[in-house]
């Protein structure tokens, strides 16, 4: 486990103003994650929203570490900032005062890994032959929802995609090709 960790915050590319603060130990990794939970809308909290709303105007929530403190006490530390903060008037997106994060041990970590190595989305998982088999029976021939609609059958065919939504997929395309480093330096090329 690192000796420390870090505390950052998220703020309004516009007006700099701070909506949540938070831990991280890869602060690299951190807001590419709070970018995709939004995008897919794996999390629906308030900062997945604001997350949400700041991408769709074409900007990107500015990430900026504000401390690296002790390990054993970032709870404590996290839960100040964000207290601090609120005192200040900043209208954040923390649902609580903070301190909550998971801390595993080294021995969970281990397992995690062993568990996990070279597995990504399941792949390389194994289903049994029952398994297979009911799989197959549920989303074969008229089982399956999109059976026999292809073509004039196909439910989006021939509908004509405005112009606004044509520039939001291909917003979406283009802000996947972000890495880390420029989305952690808060600039979109």
């Amino acid at each position: 486990m690192p000796l420390t960790t870090f505390i950052y915050v998220l703020k309004e590319p516009d007006t700099g103003e701070i909506r949540y603060v938070g831990k991280t130990d890869r602060p690299a990794r951190r807001l590419r994650r709070h970018i995709q939970a939004a995008r897919l809308h794996q999390e629906n909290n308030h900062r997945a929203c604001w997350i949400r709303h700041v991408l769709d105007s074409g900007k990107c929530p500015v990430f900026e570490i504000i401390d690296e403190v002790p390990s054993e006490h970032w709870q404590q530390w996290e839960v100040a900032y964000i207290v601090f903060f609120k005192e200040q008037g900043f209208d954040l997106t923390n649902g609580s005062l903070g301190g909550e994060g998971v801390d595993p041990t080294e021995e969970v970590r281990r397992k995690i890994s062993k568990s996990t190595m070279g597995n990504q989305r399941g792949l390389g998982h194994r289903h049994s032959t029952e398994m297979k088999m009911h799989l197959s029976e549920t989303k074969t021939g008229p089982k399956n929802p999109m059976f026999g609609k292809r073509g004039t059958l196909c439910p989006s065919f021939g509908r004509p995609v405005s112009r606004e939504v044509r520039q939001k997929i291909s917003h979406t395309k283009w802000m996947s090709r972000f890495r880390d480093w420029d989305i952690i330096a808060g600039s979109i090329l």
